[in-house]
C-alpha cells in the first residue's frame, strides 16, 4: 500500500446486551460513527463496513480492498476491575512470550553446546536437558538453520 495508512479511534463499550463501537478519525462525523452486535467478535467487521460506507473509501477500489485499507485502534471502556485485570494478564501474555522465544533460543544453544563443546551423543544431550532425543535433534536442526540463515 501506498503512502500513509488512515487509523481510526474506535472506543468499545458494553450497552447490555451490545456492545458498542464508535469510531473517530477522518472522513466520519466529530461526533464519531456507531454500530453495535450483539458478540464483540462480530464488531470489526461491521464497524469496517461501517467505516467504508461513510467514508466512500470503495468509490476508487474494490469494496474487498477498501475494508482492509485502514487502521483500527481499539480502546475498552470496561469497568475499572476489568480494565486492570485485562491490562495484567495482556501483560503477563506478552512476558510469556518473551520467555518461550528465551527458552527455545537457550535451548538450542545448550543442545548445540552439549553434542559439539562436550561431544556428547544425542541421546546424552537429552538425558541431561531433561527432553527427549528427538526434541533436541529438532534443536540442532533449528539451531543449524539460523547460523546459516544469520
Amino acid at each position: 500500500m501506498d503512502g500513509p495508512v488512515t487509523t481510526y479511534r474506535v472506543v468499545v463499550s458494553r450497552e447490555a446486551p451490545w456492545w458498542t463501537a464508535v469510531a473517530y478519525g477522518q472522513g466520519l462525523p466529530a461526533h464519531g460513527a456507531a454500530t453495535e452486535t450483539r458478540t464483540i467478535a462480530d464488531l470489526e467487521e461491521k464497524l469496517r463496513d461501517l467505516i467504508v460506507l461513510r467514508t466512500d473509501a470503495d468509490l476508487g477500489q474494490p469494496y474487498e480492498k477498501a475494508v482492509g485499507s485502514f487502521d483500527l485502534n481499539w480502546h475498552y471502556d470496561l469497568p475499572d476491575e476489568a480494565a486492570e485485570a485485562l491490562r495484567d494478564y495482556q501483560q503477563s501474555r506478552r512476558d510469556l512470550a518473551e520467555a518461550q522465544d528465551r527458552y527455545a533460543s537457550q535451548a538450542e544453544r545448550a543442545a548445540a553446546a552439549l553434542t559439539t563443546t562436550a561431544h556428547t551423543s544425542v541421546r546424552d544431550a537429552a538425558v541431561l536437558m531433561g527432553i527427549s532425543y528427538q526434541r533436541v535433534s529438532q534443536l540442532l536442526s533449528a539451531f543449524r538453520r539460523r547460523r546459516t540463515h544469520a
